[in-house]
């Protein structure tokens, strides 16, 4: 199966990629990440996103979705100097860049470690919560179609390095992805309060 078919209507001329059996060659000379654009532009359910590099100034890549009733979700981690409001401020971009396309209903949930209490934990601090660390950048289109994502969405805008987009057709894998990052996401909910949390859960509308 092409990797054009997954998501019908993907089209692949003059978008900056080159597309194989399975996998997406992205051309970064055009200096945006207009591949991924492009996928979550198909989505009509739900957008899943699971990168550790999530930055505020990503709320771009939502700029071609015209699909009313989505449900996105953001699992990510913050930088050292972010603060827990970049999350709101981070929703509040993203639900904009949602209404300037004429779109009025939607539902966005961010679940995101906390980058301080990260490296208190990799300095083997007593008593911390196990973490459940990752790498790797997915992204998953109706919880159907999910892709390895090569570059992190803040190299994609700010690097011309070109990357890569692999469509992972097993529904076995898709399903292991899938329940690896809800145990990531369940352990940022379920310690997201206090003094000693390790994440914060942010949603829209609040």
């Amino acid at each position: 199966m092409a990797l054009i078919e997954p998501i019908p209507g993907l089209e692949v001329s003059n978008k900056g990629f080159d597309v194989g059996e399975k996998y997406f060659f992205h051309d970064q000379a055009n200096g945006k990440p207009a591949l991924y654009q492009h996928l979550l532009s198909k989505a009509t359910a739900s957008i899943t996103i699971w990168d550790p590099y999530f930055t505020l100034s990503a709320a771009e890549i939502f700029s071609e979705i015209r699909q009313n009733g989505l449900h996105i979700n953001i699992l990510t981690l913050t930088k050292q100097e972010q603060k827990e409001r970049d999350v709101d401020d981070l929703i509040d971009q993203i639900a904009y860049t949602l209404r300037n396309n004429e779109l009025s209903r939607f539902e966005i949930e961010i679940n995101c470690y906390l980058q301080d209490y990260i490296d208190r934990a990799q300095r083997d601090v007593k008593n911390r919560v196990k973490l459940k660390m990752w790498h790797d950048r997915f992204l998953i289109i109706d919880g159907i179609y999910a892709y390895l994502v090569g570059s992190s969405l803040d190299e994609q805008r700010d690097s011309l390095k070109n990357f890569g987009i692999c469509f992972i057709d097993n529904s076995n894998d898709r399903d292991l992805i899938i329940e690896k990052m809800n145990e990531c996401k369940e352990l940022c909910m379920n310690n997201n309060k206090g003094p000693n949390k390790i994440g914060c859960y942010k949603k829209y509308p609040k």
